[in-house]
């Protein structure tokens, strides 16, 4: 039985790993997703204006200095995240995935093709979804290594 969370939301229930196998794959897809985040964070971050040379006001100049602080904490803590997925995997005696999230596939939760920014499918929607996901991943249907459901 699921327990609930404290803002009353049913919690998922927890994914058996039974096999190494699954273990380094799961690790793996840690590992792009992480990675994926830590680079939009930083991508966020470094695009801030940091003047007003740059066209903003020195209250809108503050809140951005806020949000810079606040990006580079949450990428400290992607780079945490997939330096702790890494050295599981070494534990484990697999190698390190140092590959990037996919952008093209169903594998990565958090990517999805042509959604970058500036592109035609990024919106605010896109971006508050993708601060979310490490809170809020979606459910994912677990699949055996060996293709048996």
């Amino acid at each position: 039985m699921a327990g609930h969370r404290p803002n009353g939301q049913a919690s998922e229930p927890p994914v058996r790993i039974e096999t190494r196998e699954e273990l380094v794959y799961l690790l793996g897809e840690a590992c792009e997703i992480e990675h994926g985040l830590l680079c939009e964070y930083l991508y966020a971050q470094f695009s801030l204006k940091r003047s007003g040379d740059e066209g903003v006001s020195p209250n809108e100049l503050e809140h951005m200095q806020a949000w810079e602080t606040t990006l580079i904490d949450i990428a400290k803590q992607e780079m945490l995240h997939l330096a702790l997925a890494t050295n599981i995997l070494t534990a484990v005696g697999a190698a390190p995935n140092s590959r990037p999230a996919r952008r093209n596939g169903v594998r990565s939760a958090t990517c999805t093709a042509g959604s970058r920014p500036g592109s035609p499918t990024w919106s605010t929607d896109t971006a508050r979804r993708r601060s979310s996901s490490d809170r809020h991943a979606p459910r994912r249907q677990r699949r055996s290594l060996s293709g048996q459901s």
